[in-house]
């Protein structure tokens, strides 16, 4: 809501910017956690990728929007542009890049790590899942006939549980060391 002060003529006017605001990214690490236990199966690991994609989705927003521009909505339109829909691997590179270039992140981020590409795969197995890629039928006679299921129902039965939790715990954690700011106490490996 805008309002303004000064009603007078010649007097300067001023706007005042009332915002509500949602979190979400800690719900979606508690849901991601939930799953990572020992003991899971396919099931839990398919909740947990969608979880933990969903945490990073949240979580590069939020954090952008509460700690690195608070009450500053120009710079964090300038970084997260309003209608601009790309992919969570283009858009993490993306913001990382700019806030480096506005002096907002001390050290430049690298994305030739482990943990970057970890978390590339993670958002191809979040994409196979909700796209249907996962859901592609395996050719027994000719398997290189058509697209192989990504991920495969035997790529989720021997995932490791809290893998992708952690890889998203890891990157975010990665933001936190280049941009000199603490990681919330939530976030935690699990």
């Amino acid at each position: 809501m805008n309002g303004t002060t000064g009603q007078g003529t010649g007097q300067a006017m001023a706007w005042i910017t009332l915002w509500a605001r949602e979190s979400f990214a800690e719900r979606w690490y508690r849901d991601a956690a939930a799953q990572a236990g020992p003991g899971g199966g396919a099931d839990e690991r398919r909740r947990e990728i969608v979880f933990a994609i969903c945490l990073a989705e949240s979580y590069l927003y939020e954090w952008v929007r509460d700690h690195i521009y608070p009450d500053d909505e120009a710079s964090l339109l300038a970084v997260f542009p309003n209608r601009v829909k790309r992919p969570l691997i283009d858009r993490w590179k993306d913001v990382a890049t700019e806030l480096h270039r506005r002096g907002r992140m001390t050290v430049q981020p690298t994305f030739s790590r482990t943990g970057w590409t970890d978390l590339a795969t993670l958002v191809d197995y979040r994409n196979g899942l909700v796209h249907a890629g996962a859901s592609r039928p395996i050719n027994l006679q000719t398997p290189s006939a058509v697209a192989a299921p990504v991920p495969s129902a035997s790529t989720l039965v021997s995932m490791i549980p809290g893998w992708p939790t952690n890889t998203v715990v890891a990157e975010i954690s990665e933001l936190h060391r280049c941009a000199g700011t603490p990681p919330p106490a939530w976030l935690l490996p699990v």
